[in-house]
């Protein structure tokens, strides 16, 4: 199976940048932020999208699955 992102994280005050807040964002900042992936987490995940609805819409979702790291929303 291809590695889609190798082990870039650990130790460091990397940010990931998300552009949109739609479908394929949801899964990609719960499988890159969560607990069991130890140190290799991003300090931040950031999500653009130019209408507030859906970035609100994503907050809510990231509230649910009570994402592991600092999220912003821009």
């Amino acid at each position: 199976m291809p590695v889609f992102l190798p082990s870039h994280f650990t130790n460091a005050q990397v940010a990931v940048v998300s552009l949109g807040a739609g479908g394929s964002t949801i899964p990609i900042s719960w499988h890159l932020t969560r607990p069991e992936r130890g140190t290799d987490r991003p300090r931040h995940f950031i999500t653009t999208n130019r209408g507030e609805q859906r970035l609100h819409h994503i907050a809510e979702i990231h509230e649910r699955i009570r994402m592991a790291v600092d999220v912003r929303f821009e």
